[in-house]
């Protein structure tokens, strides 16, 4: 029986997926932007990937609305063509830092045609959840 094999944790970086697919351990990448440390590799491993021929899925890390507004963009890109681990906000949180939140749509993200990312981050909301910010590396007390 042959089964695909995916990885999610193991894949930090475009070198980890060259790795893993040069060794044959791979069928299947989980693109994380959060686990990635952002965009700029988040999209360098899903080009690789995509070239490779490899399947593509998005997956969270329990990102607000903010953090699940670029996973969802992302998730628009070709060759992600899997079901993502990305849910509504309320699976998360009482109250997310967007609006409106993010909810199913016949079981499915609905990519936002509005400009940016989409959504309309609820500033108040965000001060009042602050525990702190950071401006030249100097951290100062939240809201």
């Amino acid at each position: 029986m042959s089964a695909p094999i995916a990885l999610d944790e193991p894949i930090g970086s475009v070198d980890d997926a060259m790795e893993a697919v040069e060794a044959g351990a791979v069928d299947i990448i989980n693109v994380k932007p959060s686990r990635l440390g952002g965009h700029r590799e988040a999209v360098a491993l899903h080009g690789y990937a995509f070239t490779a021929g490899l399947d593509l899925f998005v997956g969270g890390m329990l990102e607000t609305g903010i953090g699940r507004a670029h996973a969802v963009a992302l998730a628009a890109l070709p060759g992600f063509g899997l079901p993502t681990d990305l849910g509504p906000s309320r699976r998360y949180f009482a109250q997310d830092l967007v609006d409106p939140p993010w909810e199913l749509d016949d079981g499915h993200l609905v990519l936002p045609e509005a400009p940016g990312i989409g959504v309309d981050v609820d500033r108040d909301r965000l001060r009042r959840f602050t525990i702190r910010t950071f401006r030249n590396n100097v951290a100062t007390p939240g809201a």
